[in-house]
């Protein structure tokens, strides 16, 4: 009695397939063996098969990549998605460049390897000792039929969920799920409400299709070769049994292609068009950007208050530029010797330090001397920094007015002349 070669289960004489572990059993019967002796050129046929699917597979590739970076460009321009263009081009022109040696690795491969014997042909699946019905399913399933039949969990509908639905043709359920996935990844970017029913959708799904999955997958095909036989039905037995296999079993390449497909709609979709889509309006999003600017302000006007305090020195007036060079400016008094003067500083964000930049203090001295005509030279100089410290605060008090009505008139404008209530640093 024969034997399977893989677990050792016995097998008849006429089995081609163990119907225990679901192994393919490679005896050939002596006539079909002489037939292929007798027939060397039928022989390379069935046993060589070209391995189109890598070049076909860096073609797509390198089409997607290319048409990702005209479509990111199309969406709209900025340093980022520029840099993101010029990835997605040149992984378009390297996936083209490498047709070339992929062609080549197939044509090798093609005139060395030979089809796996695990594989049967239509005459083994004929010959064995399953039923027409199983015959059928056999050809449309493929070389897993007899472990998806057996087995009642998954592994792979569980792991890759709707990518292994595309691999084995079931592409109306994976469509649908591949829709939701992107629908509550959009609302996601919104609710935090949908990041947890996108997580418990793909979680319940995935164990679902783990479970399920084999044993709908049989009933599923045993429906689409009875739909086949209904068309077909002219057809002789091996002609229905190859056009089964054709009809069924696996598409990695188009699972591979949709899945990458599926990861660039995605980061399109998500990072490259919601940031610019914003349930907030444009005025609060501005605003909001204002309100940093003017607490990190109070921040630092907050410290010199304090100093300033300290030294018993009033202040008058105070507020920040916040533009590309954030500075803050001053007026303050002296109650013990009337004196009143301006002060400039520097905000280093970096380091969150205050560096003073120059006062108006000793001016009138400086203006006293250049009357009497005793001015040094680098009393000059010092006079013209002071008197144009003294011109920049006015035309600072002048910027926060001017900022005011711009927003007023465009509530887009953002503003970065910042004037701080000396009330609300007492509190």
């Amino acid at each position: 009695m024969r034997h399977c070669p893989n677990c050792g289960a016995p097998l008849q004489d006429q089995d081609r397939v163990c119907m225990n572990c679901g192994a393919f059993v490679d005896d050939i019967d002596a006539q079909e063996g002489k037939e292929t002796e007798n027939n060397p050129k039928e022989e390379m046929k069935q046993k060589r098969k070209f391995k189109w699917q890598i070049p076909v597979l860096f073609l797509i590739l390198g089409i997607i990549f290319i048409l990702t970076g005209r479509i990111i460009t199309i969406i709209k321009i900025t340093e980022e998605k520029e840099r993101l263009t010029t990835i997605f081009n040149t992984l378009g022109i390297g996936s083209l460049i490498l047709i070339i040696p992929a062609t080549i690795l197939a044509i090798i491969l093609f005139l060395v390897n030979k089809t796996s014997k695990k594989v049967m042909s239509d005459k083994e699946i004929l010959n064995s000792n399953a039923t027409p019905a199983e015959q059928r399913r056999m050809a449309y399933i493929g070389k897993n039929y007899v472990k998806m039949s057996k087995r009642g969990f998954s592994i792979p509908a569980f792991f890759f969920n709707w990518i292994y639905l595309i691999y084995r043709k079931t592409y109306l359920p994976a469509i649908l799920e591949i829709i939701i996935i992107i629908v509550l990844a959009i609302m996601s970017k919104y609710t935090t409400t949908a990041i947890i029913i996108l997580i418990a959708f793909i979680i319940v799904t995935s164990i679902l299709l783990g479970i399920k999955f084999n044993s709908w997958y049989v009933k599923h095909v045993t429906k689409k070769a009875k739909k086949i036989k209904n068309k077909k039905y002219r057809l002789n037995a091996e002609e229905f049994i190859k056009l089964c296999r054709k009809k069924g079993g696996t598409n990695p390449l188009l699972a591979i292609v949709i899945c990458i497909i599926f990861v660039i709609t995605m980061y399109i979709i998500y990072i490259a068009i919601l940031p610019d889509i914003t349930t907030t309006p444009k005025e609060e999003t501005v605003d909001t950007v204002y309100q940093e600017k003017r607490k990190l302000c109070k921040l630092y006007v907050q410290s010199i208050y304090n100093s300033y305090t300290k030294e018993k020195l009033a202040i008058n007036f105070i507020g920040c530029n916040m533009g590309k060079e954030q500075t803050i400016l001053l007026e303050t008094s002296n109650p013990t010797k009337e004196e009143t003067y301006i002060a400039k500083y520097e905000i280093n964000e970096k380091r969150g330090t205050l560096n003073l930049l120059e006062t108006t203090q000793e001016l009138e001295d400086l203006r006293q001397k250049q009357q009497a005509g005793t001015l040094t030279e680098e009393e000059s100089k010092t006079l013209n920094q002071k008197e144009a410290l003294e011109t920049e605060f006015t035309t600072f008090q002048n910027n926060i007015e001017e900022d005011k009505t711009k927003y007023e008139e465009d509530s887009s404008y953002v503003r970065n002349y910042i004037k701080i209530n000396i009330d609300s640093l007492e509190s």
